[in-house]
Formats: C-alpha cells, sequence, structure tokens
C-alpha cells in the first residue's frame, strides 16, 4: 500500500516533477537529478519522489535532498514492493512504479499538468516549458517511436511523459496501471514490461472513437526536446567507472550555480562532465 509522507505544495498551479525509485536509487540518483532540475526550475518548483523499498533512513535523506536544492519543493511517498517477486522482477516493479502510482499522483496535485521522468536523468529547463507545447487537442507528449521494427515492446519510451490531467490522458494510464499489475500477479516479469505496456495503452488509446492525439518528442542527439524543453536520459554512462566521482563534482559545482533558468553553456557543460555524448 501506497504511504503518503508529505506533498509538495502546488501553490503556483505549475508542473509537478515525478519520479520514482527504489531506496538504492534514491541515494544514488536522487542528488543529481535535484540538483540539475535545481539548476534549472523557477522558484518554487514542486517535485514529487515515490520510494518502493525505501532505506530506514528515507525521511533523514529526504530533508537532506530538500536542504540542497533549495528553489525546490519536495513531497515523497512511499511503498513496498509485491510480495513473492524475484529480485529481477522486484527491480522491474522499481522501473514502472511510477506508471502503476500515477493516477493516485495526479490526485495528490489536482489538475496540475505532470512530467514524469526516470531519476537516472537530467531534465535541462524549467519544467513549464516542457508544459508549455500541450494542448486541448495535444494533451499527453511521449518518447514514441511507431516505426521502430521491435514497436511491440519498444514502441513507447518511459524516460519522459509529459501530460496534462485530462480525462483521456488519466484513463489511458488507469489501463496502463491494470496491465501492470495483471502481469506482475500472473506472469514472470521482464525488463521491457514498462515500455510493453505503456505501448499498448498508447495503441489503445489512439484506436478508441475519442482517440487523443500525441505530441512526439523531438531529439538532438541523446536530448529530448519538448518545445523549450530539454530532457537527457543517464544510460550505460551510470555503469562506467568513475561517473559516481564526476557526478559528487558536477553536483558541488551546481550548488554554486545561481545564474536562473536556461544556457545552453549550462546544459552543455552539465551533459560532458557526465559523458552524455552522441
Amino acid at each position: 500500500a501506497l504511504t503518503w509522507e508529505a506533498s509538495a505544495a502546488n501553490e503556483a498551479a505549475g508542473p509537478v516533477a515525478c519520479v520514482a525509485c527504489d531506496g538504492g536509487y534514491l541515494r544514488r540518483f536522487a542528488p543529481l537529478f535535484l540538483a540539475v532540475l535545481n539548476r534549472f526550475a523557477a522558484p518554487r518548483q514542486a517535485v514529487h519522489l515515490h520510494i518502493v523499498d525505501p532505506a530506514d533512513d528515507a525521511a533523514a535523506l529526504m530533508a537532506e535532498l530538500a536542504g540542497m536544492a533549495p528553489k525546490l519543493r519536495l513531497g515523497w511517498s512511499r511503498e513496498p514492493s509485491p510480495e513473492g517477486l524475484t529480485d529481477d522482477g522486484r527491480r522491474t516493479y522499481y522501473t514502472f512504479a511510477r506508471f502503476v502510482r500515477l493516477n493516485e499522483i495526479a490526485a495528490r496535485y489536482p489538475g496540475a499538468p505532470l512530467l514524469v521522468a526516470d531519476i537516472d536523468a537530467c531534465v535541462l529547463a524549467d519544467p513549464a516549458a516542457f508544459v508549455a507545447p500541450l494542448t486541448d487537442q495535444r494533451p499527453l507528449a511521449l518518447q514514441y517511436f511507431p516505426e521502430n521494427l521491435a514497436r511491440i515492446y519498444d514502441g513507447v519510451g518511459g524516460g519522459l511523459v509529459v501530460l496534462r490531467q485530462e480525462p483521456a490522458v488519466m484513463a489511458l494510464f488507469e489501463r496502463v496501471r491494470r496491465f501492470l499489475l495483471s502481469w506482475t500477479a500472473t506472469r514472470r516479469i521482464h525488463y521491457f514490461l514498462d515500455q510493453m505496456a505503456l505501448t499498448a495503452g498508447v495503441d489503445d488509446a489512439l484506436r478508441r472513437p475519442d482517440a487523443l492525439e500525441i505530441l512526439r518528442l523531438g531529439a538532438e542527439g541523446r536530448v529530448y526536446c519538448c518545445g523549450a524543453g530539454r530532457f537527457a536520459q543517464i544510460l550505460d554512462e551510470k555503469n562506467r567507472p568513475g561517473f559516481a566521482a564526476a557526478a559528487e563534482r558536477l553536483i558541488a559545482e551546481l550548488r554554486g550555480d545561481d545564474a536562473g533558468t536556461g544556457s545552453a553553456a549550462a546544459e552543455a557543460r552539465i551533459l560532458a562532465a557526465l559523458g552524455v555524448t552522441g
């Protein structure tokens, strides 16, 4: 069962950045994710972290993270992973918990647009920039690859989802949630299940008579673009020797960087420091 620890008051009715992870990834990647977001976000940006299988010191760590990112207002929730999972199944549950809990988290922030992201990633712009291109006709933006030959399980990427809380969008993610929980309860879990569920959910939504339109995210190399919003996932880089030390140095540099939102130079410096190229 999900337990609410704190909500990030959404006083400005702006977007809420949402991530989910396990206790290990919280300690490993949340400082970097929040430091980069703190660099680009406008003051009082709301962020919600959902933690599966948190460590005993999660509350203390969250307080420490809040102190490291003064522009951000942090909310968080927790849950144990389902019983009976193998180690691989449990790790996979961590990857899609944000979609299992998306509607519940959305309800905690009524009406707020959501930017739902991997925690091992960098949000390189103010979250409001990602939401600006959404419209009544296109209330959902995705990493969408309909031409992918492996699209049955890789036609939608789950690294970044930007949405307005429209009924058709929330219904899509309710179907994704049911798909994930049904599969978790009755079948072996595979690492690509989150992407497969998203592909199935989007396909279903597009077939309906009241089909919503999807804004397909553009890409410039490794950077995904949504209007003026820019986002990069950290892939194999995180497994390279020296990555953790490079991330720590970058976090320390960003603490003294109060140049405000934007800056292509800041983006380039961050990606270079992490080895995200191509």
